[in-house]
Formats: structure tokens, C-alpha cells, sequence
């Protein structure tokens, strides 16, 4: 399974609306993913329109992107 994919899956199991990156963190770290590979992932999602990020109240956030899927 592809980092990628085991973070999609996470995010869609918990089916809250956003995450911040500690979050996601903290739900991918039992399974071995490092900060960097997550951080890499994450970015590639974003740019590939899988995931989008905001910020509110100074914190930075990922969702899904509903056009993306």
C-alpha cells in the first residue's frame, strides 16, 4: 500500500472535515510514516486537486478537495 493511499483512507475512515498536519501526524506514525514522507505526501495530494489546505486561525488544515475525487 502506498503512503498515499493509507492516508487517504485515515482521513476518510475519521470522517472529520479537516486535519491538521499534526493530526495526521499522529494518526500515521503507528504505521511507520515519517514526518518528511508525510509532509511530501500531503503536498503531492495537494497539488494533485486530492486534498486542499486553508488556515484558520493561524493553523494550516487539509481537506478533502470534493472536486478532486
Amino acid at each position: 500500500m502506498k503512503e498515499s493511499d493509507l492516508i487517504f483512507g485515515l482521513m476518510a475512515t475519521f470522517g472529520k472535515s479537516a486535519y491538521t498536519i499534526w493530526q495526521l501526524k499522529k494518526l500515521t506514525e503507528i504505521f511507520g510514516v515519517s514526518d518528511s514522507s508525510l509532509r511530501t505526501n500531503i503536498s503531492r495530494m495537494t497539488q494533485k486537486g486530492i486534498l486542499q489546505r486553508d488556515s484558520i486561525e493561524g493553523s494550516i488544515i487539509y481537506s478533502f478537495n470534493n472536486e478532486g475525487i
